[in-house]
C-alpha cells in the first residue's frame, strides 16, 4: 500500500535524478559511494514529527525531516560545490508541494564539508522539513 511519505521521497528521487551533472541518486544508502559514481545525491527521510496541535477531524499533520547529501569529487572547487547546493535548493523550490502531496517545504540548513580526505570526496548537506497531512494512523 502506497503512502504519502513514500510518494514524496519517490518524487524527490525522480526530480534530483533529472538534474544535469548528477550521476546517481540513492535513497537510504548507508555507505558512501565510490568516486566513480560522483557527483551523487543521497536522500534520507529521518524524522517524521507529528505536532500535537494537529488538525484533527481524522487527519494528522506531519513535519518530515529529510537530509539530502550531495557528494562530489574533492577536487571540485568551492564555487562548484556551492553551485551544486544552489541547484538542489532551486530544484526543491520548483514545487515545494512535491506534486501536491505536501503543503510546504522549509529549508533548514545547508553546509559544505570534506567527507573523505583519502578519496577526496566532498559533501554538501541540506536539511529540509516537508509538511504534509495524512489520515489518522497513516503516513
Amino acid at each position: 500500500m502506497a503512502n504519502i511519505r513514500q510518494g514524496i521521497i519517490d518524487a524527490m528521487e525522480v526530480r534530483f535524478a533529472a538534474l544535469s551533472g548528477i550521476e546517481r541518486v540513492a535513497v537510504w544508502r548507508v555507505s558512501n559511494l565510490p568516486p566513480t559514481d560522483l557527483p551523487a545525491v543521497l536522500i534520507r527521510d529521518t524524522i517524521d514529527a507529528m505536532p500535537t496541535d494537529g488538525i484533527g477531524a481524522g487527519r494528522i499533520d506531519h513535519d518530515l525531516t529529510v537530509e539530502i547529501t550531495a557528494m562530489f569529487s574533492g577536487t571540485t572547487s568551492p564555487t562548484g560545490a556551492r553551485e551544486m547546493i544552489a541547484t538542489l535548493i532551486a530544484s526543491i523550490g520548483t514545487d515545494p508541494t512535491w506534486a501536491g502531496q505536501a503543503y510546504d517545504t522549509i529549508l533548514n540548513s545547508a553546509e559544505l564539508d570534506l567527507e573523505d580526505a583519502n578519496q577526496l570526496i566532498a559533501a554538501a548537506q541540506i536539511s529540509i522539513t516537508i509538511r504534509y497531512r495524512s489520515g489518522m494512523w497513516s503516513i
